[in-house]
């Protein structure tokens, strides 16, 4: 009897088991810097998993130096992941250039995303009259410094770029390095060019620039150059750059032998908890007090290359992706801004700050690598390098004004 009972138990148990419906799978790439980021990405996939019985996300996770080569891999494979991360602006606009991503226009429509993000964020995912994916999170730029650092120094953040120059002297003084640069892989430097640019002519002119339609022989380039050299010339930069990843001059900030750092707040994610608790930042000082206070904003995306093997799926994670309640968990995660209207900005002190600091900038840009195309941020990077070895303004712009006529078919 008790063998026979048995017998049916587990013939209905394998019965069970057999007659389960295989998952469905929905691939999802990220880009993760670490930590928060993380634990923010394994969120979104088990919230579109509770919502979606049966269905099993796989997140394809890269860090940043591999992302954009396994990019390359899943946009050309017969079968790419279904949703892919990737960055708002000229970054994106490339892939839609090359056909690479659905557009989501009849979706956007549907869910009435003109009211749930700002015509600015808008801007930044649509080309030609199609939306090509959704904005989920974004950050600010600033000049990081330790709080307990400039109160032992008696310094205090600069408002303008004398004051900039005058406190990198102050604080060479004092046997510390200034600002440090952790310019291993080139596209920190960009942060300097980007900044000196909007401070002196404004955000038109560095669009433009970036767009090909000014040359970099222009007098105003020169003078971002000419500002960036007397920085240099000043001592303000930690010597050989080159040699370190951003990362990993951030200690010097720690230990108290620098003082200043211009990143974007993914700082945060590789920064002690102690760093963290004293970390302040500031605005990039007023070059030109003609010129509005314009701020780099970064912002990432989730869209749908044409390769996805689950097409309603995929639209349903970017629904997801784009609701308050969603963002509001995700970026509190991350340590970012939620892009969504009506969604809650975290209650920490530098998100908060961070917020004000983009609602009261005039403008926004993305970044050197993400507005201007990659073969122009290809040169321009190596010689951005070379500008901080060797501060030639001439030779320099030289060279970015020739990449800038071949590469833009420029005249």
């Amino acid at each position: 009897m008790w063998s026979k009972s048995i017998s049916l138990l587990i013939l209905g148990v394998a019965f069970n088991v057999t007659a389960q419906p295989p998952k469905v799978y929905l691939d999802v790439s990220v880009l993760n810097l670490g930590g928060p980021m993380g634990s923010a990405f394994r969120y979104l996939a088990t919230e579109f998993q509770r919502r979606h019985p049966g269905v099993k996300v796989r997140l394809h996770t890269e860090s940043d130096a591999n992302y954009k080569k396994k990019l390359a891999e899943w946009l050309s494979a017969e079968k790419g992941v279904d949703v892919l991360y990737w960055q708002a602006g000229e970054r994106l606009f490339k892939l839609v250039r090359e056909d690479y991503l659905k557009p989501i226009t009849s979706l956007w429509q549907q869910q009435k995303w003109n009211n749930a993000f700002s015509l600015g964020m808008q801007n930044l995912v649509k080309l030609n009259n199609e939306f090509y994916a959704v904005p989920f999170s974004y950050y600010h730029w600033a000049v990081y410094y330790k709080k307990s650092t400039f109160k032992k120094l008696n310094i205090t953040p600069p408002a303008n770029w004398s004051e900039l120059i005058s406190l990198c002297k102050k604080i060479r003084e004092k046997q510390k390095t200034p600002i440090v640069l952790g310019n291993k892989y080139l596209w920190p430097a960009e942060s300097w060019f980007d900044y000196i640019n909007l401070r002196l002519n404004g955000i038109e002119f560095h669009q433009a620039l970036l767009a090909g339609a000014i040359s970099y022989k222009d007098k105003r380039v020169k003078q971002v150059f000419i500002h960036w050299k007397e920085l240099i010339e000043n001592k303000c930069f930690n010597p050989l750059p080159e040699e370190y990843d951003w990362y990993e001059v951030l200690p010097e900030i720690n230990r108290e032998s620098a003082t200043m750092m211009l990143m974007g707040h993914f700082i945060t994610s590789k920064a002690s908890k102690n760093l963290i608790n004293d970390l302040d930042f500031f605005p990039f000082p007023e070059i030109n007090p003609s010129i509005p206070q314009y701020e780099e904003a970064p912002t990432d995306v989730f869209t749908i290359p044409h390769n996805t093997k689950n097409l309603k799926l995929a639209e349903q994670f970017l629904i997801m992706v784009a609701q308050p309640d969603v963002q509001t968990t995700l970026n509190q995660k991350m340590k970012f801004l939620p892009p969504r209207l009506g969604a809650k900005v975290s209650d920490q002190v530098l998100i908060k700050k961070g917020k004000d600091l983009l609602d009261q900038a005039k403008g926004i840009t993305q970044f050197f690598d993400r507005d201007a195309p990659k073969p122009m941020v290809d040169v321009a990077n190596q010689l951005f390098a070379e500008f901080l070895k060797t501060t030639e303004v001439e030779s320099i712009t030289d060279k970015l004004e020739a990449a800038r006529r071949k590469l833009y078919n420029s005249q």
